[in-house]
């Protein structure tokens, strides 16, 4: 459990050495809670469950697989495999359930798998475009971003056919780390994380209208190095963030301490909180942060991180 896989298309991020150059005035605040369900070791990964009551669905260790969970934390179903054929995958990088179904969506096949509650596979669809990141949790709609060569596109898809979809936004850059892009969908907004860079896109789904993030606290062009035959950060690189009330969260690292860092619109920090658990893997997810240390997983609620026990996540 100590590697963790960005949920960002065909990336795989194991390590990153992040040190802020900037420095601010803000609180700093130590938490800990231990996440107090009994996970089967090497199973599955605690922030890649969703809970759907009473049971969990999962992916597992090797991304091949999903899994339906009881309340004893048994496995009480499971679809999948290695393979190209129905409900086979090459790697799974995102499960959803939407209210109706469960969506897999295989970023190498370029599939997406449509599953019942009881992991019986009801559509395959094929996706034409090369997707970084898909969101299903819409009926009905389907998010997505999508990489070229020179930008990237915000697309929307139909999700009874998956099949020509609109384009919502296109921006055209030089720097293709601009279009590796993690979003997250709310009711009125779109949150575009563009991992490599330090920035976001907000995207208001009304208006249509896009505006910019840049978060002045950490290094927006940060040295790279060469890993095959790609080009990554060595830090600061934030990984992942979340709306919150009306402003942002991130996660990041620094002086190699998992760090919450809470900003506004503007990219702005109003509160840094350092996690006190020197934690192997971290990931920011809507509810809280999920971390891993040796054998045990560690929870953080973002109410409890943020001091705020009453605010809920968008």
């Amino acid at each position: 459990m100590k590697t963790i896989y960005y949920l960002a298309s065909f990336l795989l991020i194991t390590s990153f050495s992040c040190n802020s150059k900037s420095e601010f005035e803000v609180p700093v605040i130590y938490v800990s809670a231990i996440f107090d369900e009994d996970i089967p070791e090497n199973k599955y990964r605690a922030w890649q469950t969703i809970s759907v009551e009473p049971y969990r669905y999962a992916i597992s260790e090797s991304n091949l697989n999903i899994y339906k969970i009881n309340r004893e934390n048994e496995i009480i179903a499971s679809v999948g495999g290695s393979g190209f054929g129905p409900s086979e995958f090459q790697r799974i990088s995102k499960l959803q359930f939407d209210g109706n179904y469960l969506y897999v969506f295989d970023n190498i096949a370029r599939k997406v798998v449509v599953l019942d509650g009881q992991l019986n596979l009801v559509r395959e669809f094929v996706i034409k475009e090369s997707l970084v990141d898909i969101d299903f949790t819409i009926p009905g709609i389907a998010y997505a971003t999508h990489l070229t060569m020179d930008g990237w596109s915000l697309l929307r898809y139909d999700k009874n056919t998956f099949d020509l979809p609109d384009y919502l936004h296109i921006e055209t850059t030089r720097r293709p780390e601009f279009g590796i892009a993690h979003l997250t969908v709310y009711e009125n907004t779109i949150l575009i994380n563009h991992i490599f860079t330090n920035r976001s896109t907000l995207f208001d789904k009304a208006t249509g209208t896009t505006s910019r993030i840049i978060y002045e606290h950490l290094d927006t062009r940060p040295p790279l190095r060469r890993v095959g035959t790609l080009e990554v950060p060595e830090g600061p690189v934030w990984l992942g963030g979340e709306l919150f009330d009306d402003q942002i969260i991130q996660l990041s690292k620094e002086d190699e301490r998992f760090t919450v860092i809470l900003t506004n619109v503007r990219g702005e920090p109003t509160l840094k909180i350092k996690l006190k658990e020197d934690l192997d893997t971290a990931v920011i997810r809507p509810s809280g942060i999920f971390g891993s240390r040796d054998e045990s997983i560690y929870y953080y609620p973002l109410e409890r991180l943020t001091g705020n026990e009453t605010s809920k996540p968008i």
